[in-house]
């Protein structure tokens, strides 16, 4: 029973034991897990999604070629290795035999395929397949992936939510039905999702990994608010609360029947500019701005010192941050000084989306607004539901908007493309569009040198600085509190928990 601080932990820190886990633990097989949070997933549909909650429980029902370890690193899941060929256009894949999807079919390479080549002309996050070509049944258990040229972040791309793994032709039913009732390969099963109340899963007995998972179920129960959700776990009725208000931490780390803790990860918050609402369109009014907020008072008032002010709009914990990158700085005299520099020199009224449904982001929100005022700027909240907001921004429907970032695959090139390179998700939906910078992040996605990569990894940094598309606030890790009772839970670097590998001891 502790609390662990994420200050001085970000960088570089492994988590290689579970908390809570000891040498003299057991699994212990059975146990209905009731996991509580205040916000719902959004589809059973991988192709639409943008949200980290349903990408972290649609983890429990599909999977993927290759995954990401505790520490980030891709590691074999549905396959077993790869290679690459001289040239670096064809990575093939050789397939974990005897995997079976949950409606008994078994898996196969043309799963693959049928899968990757979705994913490819998705919805939502396609662009992390940009480069994909086409893929090649080799044989049963073996699949190729072409790209149209050499592209190095492939094995991570696997690992992301877009490319898990479906039955091919969705297993002789229309995409309707299937998601539906979906079946993968997961180590757990569809049983039912009640929007705005809970999603249901329920024991895979055939999973490929023998013995596992240990529970006989998991619910995802949506609990808006922070006090009920903690009532629920010191009651009882609860397992896991995420995202417990840090000023409960402490409590639920010292009393007799719960744990907590603060899990690093490669989370990163903002705000967002549209760069095509004026006066944003005037990089004065957005430096100004990144110079009036007081990132360490957030970090103090908001997490109470659980977190860092941010740098980059990359995280400590992801490959080619660069610690030397700059980052605007709290100063009011820089902030006032680029106020009168811009076309607004009187202030302005500034509309900022944040949500109603989470507390961090309209307690931050609240602050920005009261630190704005100090340069002659009103902002004006607007509130919407969590669950709607990456829909709004990615609309265009927002003046500034409060959003964050934890990468779901072990390489930067996601979080690069999405933000940056303009063509993948208008620079994360603010439009901004610098053509040298577009050029910087295909040299990346192409060289398979890591020097390479990590300088122009650090230029797109010290641009994005330059030109504020959006203003850096803080990092952060991931505030988690669970029963005593529950063993082998962990959250990994990218966010993601592996319930697979927790059980209820007795």
């Amino acid at each position: 029973m502790r609390l662990r601080s994420i200050v001085g932990l970000l960088v570089g820190l492994v988590i290689l034991t579970a908390p809570g886990v000891s040498a003299q633990d057991s699994p212990t097989t059975g146990g209905d897990l009731v996991f509580v949070r205040g916000r719902d997933i959004t589809s059973l549909d991988p192709n639409p999604v943008g949200d980290t909650d349903t990408i972290y429980s649609l983890n429990h029902l599909y999977e993927t070629l290759y995954v990401a370890d505790p520490t980030g690193t891709p590691i074999p899941q549905l396959a077993t290795g790869y290679t690459v060929s001289d040239d670096q256009l064809s990575w093939t894949f050789t397939l974990r035999d005897g995997v079976t999807f949950h409606d008994g079919s078994t898996l196969d390479a043309e799963d693959v395929k049928f899968s990757i080549e979705r994913a490819t002309a998705g919805a939502s996050f396609n662009f992390i397949n940009a480069a994909v070509d086409r893929v090649e049944v080799v044989d049963p258990l073996t699949v190729t992936i072409h790209t149209k040229y050499p592209w190095s972040p492939m094995l991570a791309d696997v690992v992301g939510f877009i490319n898990y793994i479906l039955p091919a032709n969705f297993g002789g039913r229309t995409e309707e039905e299937f998601f539906a009732s979906p079946v993968g390969t997961g180590p757990f099963k569809f049983d039912g999702w009640d929007k705005g109340v809970e999603l249901r899963l329920v024991r895979n007995d055939s999973y490929w990994k023998p013995g596992q998972p240990y529970l006989d179920s998991v619910t995802w129960r949506l609990i808006g608010d922070d006090s009920t959700r903690e009532l629920q776990l010191t009651g009882g009725q609860a397992h896991i609360n995420q995202d417990p208000p840090y000023s409960s931490l402490e409590t639920l780390a010292t009393a007799a029947d719960t744990e907590s803790t603060v899990f690093p990860a490669e989370t990163t918050q903002y705000v967002l500019f549209n760069l095509t609402q004026p006066p944003l369109d005037d990089v004065h009014v957005r430096r100004a701005i990144a110079h009036a907020i007081d990132r360490q008072a957030l970090v103090d008032a908001v997490l109470l010192g659980n977190g860092q002010p941010a740098n980059s709009f990359m995280s400590p914990q992801i490959r080619f941050y660069d610690a030397e990158s700059p980052g605007a700085t709290f100063d009011l005299e820089a902030a006032r000084a680029e106020m009168a520099q811009s076309s607004v020199p009187d202030g302005f009224e500034l509309e900022l989306l944040t949500t109603s449904d989470y507390r961090l982001y309209l307690d931050v929100a609240t602050i920005i607004q009261a630190q704005l005022a100090e340069i002659g700027i009103t902002v004006n909240l607007r509130p919407i539901e969590f669950t709607n907001l990456y829909s709004t921004i990615a609309s265009g429907d927002y003046q500034a908007a409060m959003e964050g970032w934890t990468s779901d695959i072990p390489d930067p090139d996601e979080q690069v493309s999405f933000m940056a390179d303009f063509v993948s998700a208008a620079s994360y939906s603010t439009n901004w569009d610098d053509a040298d910078v577009k050029g910087w992040v295909s040299e990346a996605q192409r060289s398979f040198d890591d020097d390479a990569r990590a300088a122009l990894y650090a230029k797109i940094q010290e641009a994005a600085n330059e030109q504020v598309p959006w203003v850096n606030l803080f990092y952060q890790g991931l505030p988690y509190a669970w029963r005593d009772e529950v063993k082998g839970f962990q959250v990994y670097a990218t966010g993601a928990y592996h319930l697979e590998d927790a059980w209820i001891s007795e």
